[in-house]
């Protein structure tokens, strides 16, 4: 895996504005016990336990306590996914940037994350996750799909986007070639 510096990510034009990013440290503390309690409801450990967006001049669009534009330093340390769209022009890619700056300063969707926590039940998780989507509020990989969406209608399959970090990556993983990825972990 590379290891860079958040400074040697930005000169080397790692990720370019637009595309996704997932990290394996979360946002926040609420995040953390949501990827916690999902994992013991699954069994699984999921790795990505946050999804945020390269935005411009080296910044990080982020879904912390509110929407923040934030540098990379703030993931220092972390190991970083970044998935782009080879079917994403720039204008496109700018359009994502530009969907989540409008959305700068939105607080958390903290009783969207307990209804996220719900799709971890057969059959009905997801169809009740839908119905408690509060349209102007996001957690991190809500907020990704829901811009995403804008661009590609399809992102993330059918239903709500109340998707973790760890299915975004499974959805773009499960369409290549259109969706690339590489990692780094930040030094």
């Amino acid at each position: 895996m590379l290891q860079v510096t958040p400074e040697e990510f930005v000169e080397r034009n790692l990720a370019m504005p637009g595309h996704i990013i997932l990290s394996n440290r979360p946002g926040t503390w609420l995040a953390r016990a949501i990827n916690g309690a999902q994992a013991a409801a699954s069994g699984q450990v999921e790795v990505w336990q946050h999804a945020m967006r390269m935005g411009r001049d080296g910044l990080v669009i982020s879904q912390e306590s509110t929407k923040q534009a934030l540098p990379l330093s703030h993931w220092k340390g972390a190991r970083l996914k970044i998935w782009r769209n080879g079917a994403y022009t720039e204008k496109m890619l700018n359009s994502l940037v530009d969907m989540d700056e409008a959305r700068l300063g939105t607080k958390y969707d903290y009783p969207g994350t307990f209804f996220q926590l719900l799709t971890v039940i057969p059959w009905v998780g997801d169809w009740l996750a839908a119905r408690a989507d509060v349209p102007w509020r996001n957690f991190c990989s809500e907020g990704v799909c829901e811009v995403e969406r804008r661009v590609s209608p399809q992102f993330g399959g059918s239903g709500a986007c109340q998707i973790s970090p760890a299915r975004i990556d499974a959805w773009c993983a499960a369409h290549p070639p259109l969706w690339k990825s590489f990692m780094v972990e930040l030094v």
